[in-house]
């Protein structure tokens, strides 16, 4: 049995490293490695949503062999039940997907012609660890981008009449263990929205003036990134809650806001989230709210002065041209791979 230095698996099985002349290596030293990996790219660990530690996450929900070694078994080159090469190719496969270097020979097959010595024991331990601790640090080279879904409004809404108006929409997986594989393997939603067209003009309390305020809030906010433990935007402005999918609860909660500036202040746009089950998660559920507060003053027309001509038409303010909100999917595609989820719009701006 290995009897060198203990590798710590936070959320993991701990290995012990061999020492070189003195260690038989055993199953057990070697299907501790294989526990580690197979934890990793397998079932999804059943934790509450809501009580996330990053200890309790981890399973890609992707297919694991049977390198398992028995007591008694030989630890052989090549070999689909307990192959030393077979071991290498499940941690070479994680450590791209990952963007990670391997240690040694670890990245070099082993065949029956080689010496496996103590060092390359311990450097596939090393890289099995390096591999477990990163499970969840995926890099965007190894997530494709699925189809947008999008919402548009070509009709004036505001503060004169309609004052907020919603897109909402689903997320669907096919199971429990599809839902957190996702996310467990980097799976990302990413809002945008977007204004153009209609009233232009830059005169203070206008139409035009509002619908440019719109358009730099939109545009401010970039693209907003919901993962399994936070949301994020690329334009670094906003108030994010900092909650991803293991803080949703099965009421709508507010996860982002982004409000307009100076006299638009009160207008925002908002994203809220739930989740079907905090237990049995397979649909999520977003709404992308836009709410137009600012009001002119009563009387004031279209140009938004006071005393002019057109204070007879009455009070008027509110947003026109295209404004349109967009989600996307992305997801693992690289080694561990995940089927896009079923999305659907259930309300439309």
């Amino acid at each position: 049995m290995a009897s060198g230095s203990t590798l710590t698996v936070s959320g993991g099985t701990n290995m012990v490293q061999v020492v070189a002349n003195t260690d038989t290596v055993q199953p057990a030293d070697y299907d501790n490695m294989v526990a580690n990996v197979y934890r990793q790219l397998g079932t999804p660990n059943d934790v509450t949503l809501g009580s996330y530690t990053l200890s309790n996450v981890y399973g890609y929900n992707n297919a694991t062999g049977s390198l398992d070694a028995a007591t008694g078994e030989t630890i052989n080159a090549s070999s689909t039940d307990n192959g030393y090469k077979n071991l290498q190719d499940e941690v070479q496969s994680l450590a791209n997907f990952l963007g990670l270097t391997l240690t040694g020979n670890s990245g070099s097959d082993r065949t029956s012609s080689n010496t496996i010595t103590a060092a390359d024991w311990n450097n596939l331990m090393t890289d099995v660890k390096a591999c477990f601790d990163a499970r969840v640090a995926i890099p965007a080279s190894s997530l494709t981008t699925d189809a947008a879904d999008s919402s548009s409004r070509t009709s004036a809404w505001g503060s004169a009449s309609e004052n907020e108006i919603t897109h909402q929409f689903t997320m669907t997986f096919g199971s429990e263990a599809a839902c957190r594989g996702f996310f467990n393997s980097g799976g990302e939603v990413l809002f945008t929205g977007s204004r153009s067209g209609g009233t232009s003009g830059s005169a203070a309390g206008t139409i035009g003036s509002q619908n440019a305020n719109w358009t730099s809030l939109l545009s401010a906010m970039g693209t907003l990134t919901f993962n399994l433990d936070d949301l994020v935007s690329s334009g670094s402005t906003g108030t994010s809650a900092n909650k991803g999918f293991y803080e949703l609860t099965t009421s709508f909660q507010t996860l982002y806001t982004k409000t307009g500036s100076g006299a638009y202040s009160s207008n925002y746009y908002r994203i809220q989230g739930k989740v079907n089950s905090t237990t049995n998660p397979t649909v999520l559920t977003f709404k992308v709210i836009m709410r137009d507060d600012h009001a002119l003053g009563s009387g004031v027309g279209p140009d938004g002065v006071a005393g002019t001509a057109d204070d007879s038409q009455g009070y008027v303010d509110s947003v026109d041209g295209t404004i349109t909100s967009t989600i996307q999917t992305k997801r693992a595609n690289n080694g561990v791979t995940h089927a896009a989820p079923t999305t659907a719009t259930t309300s439309e701006l």
